[in-house]
């Protein structure tokens, strides 16, 4: 259940502390992604996905954010607490909103993102910050064909839900094809990026 995959992902975090938060968010992503609960039903287009609640933000990144705001930018940490405490305002850093590029997203489909990435990697030397983030990208959407792998496989045992199947096939592989695949690509990277990661 959710409160046992935060429990976890704290557990599993403290033990690779000495790796890079890129690295570290992308191996609770991949954790989250395998352990989270999913079902399907003939009666929806849509797979069900139980991580919801920021798993992600709750038991790891909201610390890393506690530490910015009180150790990096510790005055504004603390100007912050003093206008919620005086109800003035509610400031937070927003890693919540995002805008993703439908276009490249639609146009690479999860495996071209994850491809082209590799490309860009490949293709000049890097420092170890850099080399991070890239592996980063790489667990993360190594993660998401492999969730979606396990989508396919539910939806394909249950009946009535071949249209699904079929669709959730293609896009792990390919950019989506129809509107009903671009449907299931949003719905999922939404899904992940906002209810699991928040980006």
């Amino acid at each position: 259940d959710a409160d046992e995959i935060k429990s976890t992902l704290v557990l599993r975090d403290a033990e690779i502390e000495h790796l890079s938060h890129p690295i570290r968010k992308a191996l609770a992503m991949e954790f989250v992604l395998k352990n989270t609960r999913i079902s399907c039903d003939c009666r929806d287009i849509f797979p069900n996905v139980n991580a919801i609640d920021r798993p992600i933000n709750t038991a790891i990144t909201s610390r890393w954010q506690r530490e910015v705001l009180g150790t990096i930018v510790a005055e504004a940490g603390r100007e912050r607490a003093y206008f919620e405490k005086m109800g003035m305002a509610a400031i937070y850093p927003d890693y919540d909103h995002s805008l993703p590029v439908w276009e490249k997203i639609f146009e690479l489909g999860f495996l071209g993102i994850l491809e082209n990435s590799e490309r860009i990697r490949a293709s000049r030397p890097r420092n170890q910050e850099e080399n991070d983030f890239f592996e980063g990208i790489r667990l993360t959407y190594s993660a998401v064909l492999a969730f979606i792998d396990r989508l396919t496989e539910l939806a394909e045992r249950t009946r009535g839900s071949e249209m699904m199947a079929a669709a959730l096939k293609n896009i792990r592989s390919n950019p989506p094809k129809t509107f009903y695949e671009a449907l299931l690509v949003s719905y999922l990277y939404f899904i992940i990026s906002e209810h699991i990661d928040v980006l």
